[in-house]
């Protein structure tokens, strides 16, 4: 005979499962509860978040719309273990239903003593929970007349450290001040260069783009309810980042209480390039203030709309936009479009300086003396074929027939000893071999690249010079060992060490950079 099955019990048991499944869905562990109180308070219209960390504890506070007396009752069914399952059954649909899923955590965290105060309308609700029986729930006049939330969680094993790293992490963009034992945590994004408001109402999606001082990836950071839930990596685009709410998709039904971060993902994919676009917009509206900026920020726009350009978005405006540096004459600075480029590139390479070096060593030409990084002169020449060159040093043009002595003596010396005379191979150690053949595979085909590439004895800088053109390193220069070192790492490190070693006289070869994007996107997605 088999014996009776208690349905009340299972419904009990599967209660406690269904409890635990979702605090495991929503959380990874205690520590994530305090941020999602916080995401709690901003979903009620916070603007002032306090929270308060102690040894396995945490108190929330918050000016929001105070929660309801429906799921406070609902809460205190869920945490009175020993309750009508039937009950705890119709609470955990009402919070589930609700999206209130950091207080269906709070039971399944099991904490020792939970108590929340709401008030508003000029009431007051207390639930006060002991740790073991009924909550007790009581409501009265609020004399004080306030308004807001307080939690205050004990006994649920939080560690305070690890729970305020991951505050300061996700509350970050957070729209209101939070702030975790007095120090404010939500800076948002104004210590970016620039930033603007994102409005995408076809997509159900508000937030803010901005541009970083360094960094290259372009992100997307997933907000819900102002707390990040998660990110994604933009390939194929110049470095930007954009802060997405998605509270308005879970407003309208398009996410449930249950959506994951693959989910939260796939829903924005067709706003992608909406997005990139509005960065790109931004790239823009803060390039045609370059002359406002700081020499630092100017390069940085400058780098960036350059990597727009190679992504071919909006090419038009960006070659229109004078955005270059420029010295014409020795104290007069212009910013030139990167379109008027190739007319100071033809016939002979244009003259350009390191915005780092000093252009009083050098004897500016006429023509304008365009100020661009190792890195733009790269992109520059990749994109529409420029070469580039220094000015000769400062002093030269006053002794016109010892300076073409010594660049006489200077070009005999390159082609018949001294340190431009090429090494032998049984003179090289096996990783200047190893790196002068990828070297030479690197370059050939680029754009100006050299025909040919040598390593020779001495600390002399990298140089193109000769017939044919053949890029001359010298040994024991710092640039010339750097790179070694980083092509001893991988194979993929060789363009960017071929683009620094050519100092955009010219580019090395499609195939060298086809292999570093490769890599490069494999980084990002880790």
């Amino acid at each position: 005979m088999s014996e009776t099955v208690d349905l009340r019990q299972l419904l009990a048991i599967d209660i406690e499962a269904e409890l635990r499944k979702l605090a495991t869905a929503q959380l990874q562990g205690p520590w994530q509860l305090p941020a999602e109180l916080v995401r709690r308070s901003l979903s009620a219209g916070a603007r002032t978040v306090e929270v308060e960390l102690g040894r396995a504890s945490v108190r929330v506070r918050d000016d929001g719309a105070p929660i309801g007396r429906d799921l406070l009752l609902a809460v205190a069914d869920l945490l009175d273990a020993g309750g009508q399952a039937e009950r705890r059954h119709r609470a955990l649909l009402a919070l589930e239903a609700a999206g209130a899923l950091a207080l269906l955590a709070l039971p399944a965290l099991r904490p020792g003593r939970v108590e929340i105060v709401a008030r508003g309308q000029g009431l007051v609700r207390r639930l006060e929970f002991s740790g073991q029986g009924r909550s007790n729930l009581s409501e009265g006049a609020d004399p004080g007349g306030g308004r807001g939330t307080e939690f205050t969680v004990r006994g649920a094993e939080i560690d305070p450290s690890r729970a305020r790293n991951y505050l300061a992490d996700v509350a970050r963009f957070a729209p209101a001040a939070v702030r975790v034992d007095g120090a404010a945590i939500s800076d948002g994004l104004r210590r970016f260069l620039a930033r603007a408001d994102l409005e995408l109402p076809q997509f159900k999606l508000r937030g803010s783009v901005a541009l970083a001082h360094r960094g290259e990836p372009a992100r997307i950071w997933l907000l819900v309810h102002g707390v990040i839930s998660t990110h994604v990596g933009v390939t194929r685009a110049p470095c930007f980042e954009a802060v997405v709410e998605l509270a308005d998709k879970f407003a309208a039904g398009e996410l449930t209480p249950a959506a994951t971060a693959a989910d939260l993902r796939e829903a924005i994919a067709p706003a992608l390039e909406a997005i990139v676009d509005a960065g790109v917009q931004l790239m823009l509206a803060t390039g045609a203030r370059s002359p406002s900026l700081p020499a630092p920020s100017q390069a940085r726009v400058l780098n960036l709309l350059l990597q727009a350009l190679r992504s071919r978005r909006r090419a038009a405006e960006v070659l229109a936009l004078p955005v270059v540096p420029a010295l014409v004459g020795r104290d007069e600075r212009r910013f030139l479009p990167i379109e008027a480029l190739p007319a100071l590139a033809r016939p002979e390479p244009a003259f350009a300086l390191d915005p780092e070096q000093n252009p009083e060593e050098f004897a500016l030409p006429g023509p304008p003396v365009l100020l661009l990084g190792t890195a733009d002169r790269g992109i520059l020449a990749e994109l529409l074929n420029l070469r580039f060159r220094s000015p000769p040093p400062r002093g030269n043009e006053r002794a016109p027939l010892s300076a073409g002595l010594s660049r006489g003596w200077r070009r005999f010396w390159q082609a018949f000893g001294g340190a431009r005379r090429p090494l032998p191979e049984s003179a090289l150690s096996p990783a200047e071999r190893q790196f002068l053949a990828t070297l030479r595979a690197a370059v050939r085909g680029g754009a100006g690249a050299p025909e040919r590439v040598e390593l020779c004895a001495g600390s002399g800088s990298p140089r193109v010079a000769g017939e044919p053109a053949t890029l001359y390193l010298g040994r024991e220069h710092p640039d010339v060992q750097a790179a070694i070192a980083a092509a001893e790492t991988g194979e993929a490190w060789v363009f960017p060490a071929c683009v620094a070693l050519l100092a955009g006289v010219g580019m090395p070869g499609t195939a060298s950079r086809a292999t570093w994007v490769r890599t490069w996107h494999a980084l990002c997605r880790r």
